[in-house]
């Protein structure tokens, strides 16, 4: 393309005369970034400003780390959406990088009162380095290099299971970034802990924090990430986030990584748009959706199909798509309450 209009040796004008039908009925909708639904992950398009970076860092120093939860959770299938307000109430928030830096001691302190806060551990880190760790009951944090041979593996310490694993153990040196080290001040409940190449324990993992907050206690990532994209990981979010006070109505894709959900307010109820990212074909669609009771389902795609019924189980809360979704495909659910 360079302006010219479609190429019509590569066959492309096939693909659009047929999508077009589909997208026209997307666009009908009225759906809006705006009224988006789902774990609400914190951004701030000033950021640069406010960076803390270290010396003799380059332009990469001051890109901003504040998009990490957008992408995990999306690629684990776990509705979510973004947002650049600094008020928000009774929401689960999921905050990563030095996004704190943005918000003042009455915002911070506003934002931990009236809301579950996710964070990793950049972001525990800098409510710590504001004098602020109190919010989250952190005493201490000391970041320990992911090559510095401190920890080695991260393992499930409460009894659940994993993926039908009892102790379910998970890298802490290859691909999750830096570990921070919290020592905490009480009222937490660990999920995991940390441990070095003898077993012996190295510090904290993923920890709930007054049954309010959580600390995913990983950063400084740079670009090493896919550690934590593993069904262990992904298992151990969901169950975690369950436990978390305003969290457990999650709506999530059920075992289908990289399969994205985006969930929109509409006039019947509520729009779900499903768009299968990994380059596998998901032969049926299983959807975890507890709060949304649907009387009637309908489904929009693009390709051809004849008509399908969804089933809804009530009691397990879950929408099952009868078909498959092929790589890169997208449909749109309707749900009528």
């Amino acid at each position: 393309m360079i302006g010219g209009g479609v190429n019509l040796t590569e066959n492309y004008q096939n693909l659009l005369a047929e999508s077009k039908p589909f997208l026209n009925k997307a666009t009908s909708l009225g759906l809006e970034f705006a009224n988006q639904e789902g774990i609400t992950v914190l951004v701030c398009p000033e950021s640069a400003y406010t960076l803390h970076t270290a010396p003799g860092a380059g332009m990469g120093g001051l890109y901003p780390q504040e998009t990490f939860w957008a992408s995990l959770l999306s690629s684990y299938g776990i509705a979510c959406r973004y947002s650049l307000e600094k008020t928000h109430l009774n929401e689960t928030v999921a905050v990563s990088g030095q996004y704190f830096r943005n918000l003042s001691k009455f915002e911070l302190e506003a934002l931990f009162r009236d809301n579950s806060v996710i964070m990793d551990g950049e972001a525990a880190f800098t409510l710590f380095d504001l004098g602020l760790g109190h919010l989250a009951s952190i005493n201490t944090a000391v970041w320990h290099d992911i090559g510095s041979g401190y920890q080695t593996y991260e393992e499930v310490c409460d009894g659940s299971l994993l993926c039908g694993v009892l102790g379910a153990r998970m890298t802490a040196q290859a691909g999750v970034g830096d570990y921070l080290e919290i020592t905490y001040n009480g009222g937490t409940k660990l999920q995991t802990v940390v441990k070095d190449y003898t077993g012996k324990t190295a510090g904290p993992g993923v920890t709930l924090i007054g049954g309010r907050h959580l600390i995913y206690p990983y950063g400084r990532f740079n670009g090493r990430v896919q550690g934590h994209l593993n069904p262990y990981r992904r298992e151990l979010l969901l169950y975690t986030l369950k436990d978390l006070k305003g969290a457990s109505d999650l709506v999530y894709i059920e075992e289908s990584p990289y399969v994205a959900v985006a969930v929109f307010p509409y006039p019947t109820g509520h729009a779900l748009v499903v768009t299968n990212f990994s380059n596998d074909p998901i032969p049926e669609l299983h959807i975890h959706i507890p709060q949304y009771a649907a009387k009637e389902v309908k489904i929009l795609r693009r390709s051809r199909q004849k008509k399908v019924s969804a089933s809804y189980s009530k009691s397990a809360g879950t929408l099952c798509i009868p078909f498959g979704l092929r790589s890169m495909e997208t449909l749109i659910i309707l749900l009528t309450m």
